[in-house]
């Protein structure tokens, strides 16, 4: 199962991902091009080999991110609470992976906002959670730092592409983080 990872730089996408694949918090910022995790995980007795690449946010590469989405079984798109303009892409990037794959069924997207330890919200949760209400994303928000709601988040994007593609159609999934 292969997820990927996608939104803008410095909204929490590589802590995000490090927090669920390694249990582990990343203190500094330094701006990923593009990273995979594999891992072995148990969803509801389900074991599941999966694999999360881990976009760039940062303009300059998002030919790299782009040519990721072909191959996304799933798709994590993060925004920060306090950043608005995160938001307003975040909503353009979950649009842009339902509908890039031109697959039946549309693979699923969870948006997530991140940060959710900090006291400066800028961008509210209900308008968030509208917005993916009427698109028929997945929306929950997280702190990476607290390791608050990141594995619910991976682990129900998982139980979505596991029902979307029953096992029965023996295809690799992947998950990607945007």
């Amino acid at each position: 199962m292969k997820l990927i990872v996608v939104g803008t730089g410095g909204v929490g996408k590589s802590c995000c991902t490090m927090v669920y694949i390694k249990d582990t918090f990343i203190e500094n910022y330094d701006p990923t091009i593009e990273e995979s995790f594999s891992k072995l995980v148990h969803v509801d007795g389900h074991s599941v080999k999966l694999e999360v690449v881990d976009t760039a946010g940062q303009d300059e590469f998002t030919q790299f991110r782009d040519a990721s989405l072909r191959y996304g079984d799933g798709f994590f798109v993060v925004y920060s609470i306090n950043d608005p303009q995160s938001w307003d892409e975040a909503k353009g990037l979950a649009v842009k992976c339902a509908r890039y794959k031109e697959a039946e069924p549309t693979p699923p997207v969870i948006v997530v906002g991140n940060k959710l330890d900090l006291d400066d919200r800028q961008v509210d949760s209900e308008i968030a959670g509208s917005f993916c209400q009427e698109n028929k994303f997945l929306f929950i928000e997280t702190s990476a730092l607290a390791k608050s709601n990141v594995s619910t988040a991976f682990e129900e994007l998982i139980r979505r592409v596991r029902n979307n593609h029953p096992p029965q159609q023996s295809r690799k999934a992947k998950c990607v983080i945007l």
